[in-house]
Order: structure tokens, then sequence, then C-alpha cells
């Protein structure tokens, strides 16, 4: 056999090895697989009912590791520091979507890992600066994507179901790349976060806000706060408190004030006004604007006691300064079955998406 058959045959050889291995190089990247996060158990007070049905949807939603978070502090710093030259030029959306982006090798692998899973970029959305992903896949996609076992919770207390899995993990390389996964190990409940306020339909009818003013002789010193302030607050009462009776906002033409409203609780416009008759009559023809996040509802027969408690009490201390009261759609029960493949219980990342996604926001937010 001459040298040059020889020499031909090895370079074939080379051709040809990278092409058989390809695939299984390949593949082998995305099942070398690294815990991301692990419970040894289901948190306190959560009890597993089995496993979740493999129909059930999730939206999966991956945070990118931000490429230039250091730089954002930094700049935070600069506009907060009355000394610094950069004091007040806070950032536009755009300034910060560039500063939260994820460094574009980041993108690449995240996107080739949904790839090799069937997944359509197409349908990824990409929010604040592309580092929040969230795609919508079946719980047995999302088991094989993180080698898992989702399974059904239920809480001892509130009787809500979520799906959850008490651990999950990540191929190797996406470790330095993916920050979190989301739903996974994370057990919250919608029911223990409401608030405890509540109707007290025999108690004493309050004094208005012009009986509680009057008695503010010095506002802002607290020797001369009607000691009705200590077991009643109205909006003379934290006005007092907080030295503002008597200052009058002056950019009320730039700052807005947001209320984020959940659980099906809808704020009423008239029931604001009979509050402000009583407690901030400057404000009577005052209202706020309602903006319907997610399929959130407004209606205005059926209000709910903590809406309206919550903008009542923020106009109070607010007006004139503009108020958005946003309404979240999603709320209990959801029981997770073939009846209901998709989970309307959890709207806080729907409402923060949609709060990213805007290009102007309010300074506050309540």
């Amino acid at each position: 056999m001459s040298k040059y058959r020889i020499m031909w045959s090895t370079a074939l050889l080379l051709l040809f090895v990278p092409l058989a291995s390809s695939t299984p190089l390949q593949t082998r990247k995305w099942d070398d697989f690294e815990v991301k996060h692990a419970w040894t158990d289901a948190p306190h007070g959560w009890k597993c009912h089995g496993p979740a049905p493999e129909d059930h949807v999730l939206d999966m939603r991956i945070a990118l590791k931000q490429d230039r978070f250091d730089d954002l502090v930094a700049a935070l710093y600069e506009v907060s520091d009355p000394s610094h030259q950069k004091y007040g030029q806070h950032l536009s959306k755009q300034e910060v979507d560039e500063l939260v982006a994820p460094h574009p090798n980041s993108v690449e692998t995240v996107d080739s890992w949904l790839a090799a899973h069937g997944i359509d970029l197409g349908l990824v959305q990409r929010m604040n600066g592309g580092s929040w992903l969230t795609v919508p896949v079946k719980v047995e996609q999302a088991s094989r994507m993180l080698n898992t076992t989702y399974s059904i919770f239920q809480h001892d207390s509130t009787s809500e179901y979520i799906v959850r899995t008490t651990s999950y993990s990540l191929p190797t390389i996406l470790h330095d790349h993916i920050g979190v996964v989301s739903p996974t190990t994370y057990f919250s409940t919608m029911r223990s976060m409401r608030t405890t306020s509540f109707l007290q339909p025999h108690i004493k009818p309050l004094d208005n806000d012009i009986d509680t003013a009057a008695k503010l002789v010095d506002p802002g010193s607290l020797a001369t706060v009607p000691s009705s302030c200590s077991t009643t607050i109205t909006p003379a009462c934290l006005r007092a408190l907080y030295n503002s009776t008597t200052y009058v906002p002056k950019a009320t033409a730039t700052n807005k004030l947001g209320i984020a409203g959940y659980l099906e609780e809808f704020a009423n416009n008239a029931d604001l006004q009979t509050f402000f008759k009583k407690f901030r009559t400057d404000a009577v023809g005052g209202t706020f604007q309602t903006v319907q996040v997610n399929g959130g509802g407004n209606d205005q027969t059926d209000p709910g006691v903590e809406a309206n408690l919550d903008i009542q009490y923020a106009e109070g201390i607010s007006f004139p300064t503009p108020n958005i009261y946003y309404s979240t759609g999603g709320s209990p029960p959801f029981t997770p079955d073939s009846e209901t493949p998709t989970n309307t219980n959890e709207p806080y990342l729907d409402w923060l998406n949609f709060i990213l996604a805007q290009t102007t926001v309010p300074q506050t937010f309540t």
C-alpha cells in the first residue's frame, strides 16, 4: 500500500469521526445534570398528594444571569447620592434593560438547550432585557428538562393545591447562565398572603377628618396627635404622624403611585367618593385609573374590602398624586387535573412581567 493511500485513508477517517460522534456528544451535554436546588422534604404545612398530571401546563420561567448587574447597582448609588454629578438622573427603561441583559453567550447556550427539547424559540417570551424567559411546557417535558418529578402538594391550613418539586437539576453547562427556574422548589400560598382587614359593622362611627384635623394644633408633633389615632387610623392621623398635613404634592404631572390588586378584588370609585367626603373633602371628585392585567376584572358592582382599603388610604394620603390600581387576574381555588390543565393561581410574576414590559411605570408601588 502506497504512503499516499495511507494518508488518504487517514484523512477520510479523521473527517468521519466528528460526524459519527457529534450527535452523542451534543446529547451528552444536556444529560450531564447537576442539582440546582433541593429540599430534603416538602416545606412545613405542605403535603404531597401524588404525581402531577403529565399534561398539566406550566408557565416555565427562566431567569438568566444578568451580565452587568454590578454596573446597575453602581448606577443606582450614583443617582441616589446628592454629592454625585449624576444625582437625580434616573435611568430610562432602555438603560436598565441594557444593564440587566444576559451575556450573548448565555442567550445562545440557553436557546440551544430549549431547542434541543423541541421548544419553538419564536414562542419564548423575553422580558426585562431578555433576562426573564417564559415558555409554556407540560409537566412531562419540564420533568425531562430539569431531571425531576413534579407532584401535587396541598397546604394544611388553606387546602390550596400547587404543582411543585422538592428538587430540580440543570445541565452542568447551564449553571453559569441560569439563576433560577420557576415553578420548582418555591412553595407559596395566595390565601396566606391575604391581609387581615375586615368589616366591623357595629363599631362606633369615626369622626370625620375635619374634626381630627382641627385637633392637630401643631402638625408633626406627636404630642398633639389626637389620642383617637392610637386606636383608629384615618388619613389625617397618617398625615400628622408623617408631618405632611400641610404638604401639597408638586410633581403631580410626573409622579404616580401604583397599587397592586389580586384575588378578584376590585376598587370602587363610588365608595372612594364616600370616603373622600368624610375623610378628605378637598379630594372629592378625584379618582384613580384601573389597569387590567392578565385578565383581571373591574366589576364596580362587586367591590373588595381589601381593594377599597388600599385605594382609599393611598389616595387619602397622596392626593392629588395620580393613583393606578392594577387588577391582576388569577385566584384560588385551583385543582391540578385534566379538567383544569393551567394554573391561574399564582399571578405575582404575571404582574411583575407586565410592569417590566412598560416604558413608564409609577415611581412607587404598594
